[in-house]
């Protein structure tokens, strides 16, 4: 969702809107990445992570910029 950043998009392979995704939180699992088929699967919604290949593929979840922010600790 940064512009002009590599492996940032507007919208997904499946025209929903990209959005920023926390995952993981303080080391919990807050969220999982789906597309359209796996949010009707798991009875979610789609939050834009449905990418393709090529148009010869279907979409599948797949990431886009990954970050780790900083935490409470040093290293």
């Amino acid at each position: 969702t940064i512009p002009g950043l590599s492996g940032s998009y507007r919208v997904d392979d499946e025209g929903e809107k990209a959005k920023s995704t926390v995952l993981i939180q303080k080391g919990r699992l807050q969220e999982l990445m789906y597309d359209r088929t796996a949010a009707k699967r798991w009875d979610t919604h789609s939050n834009g992570h449905g990418r393709r290949v090529s148009y010869r593929y279907p979409a599948i979840p797949r990431m886009s910029n990954t970050f780790i922010q900083a935490g409470e600790y040093t290293p």
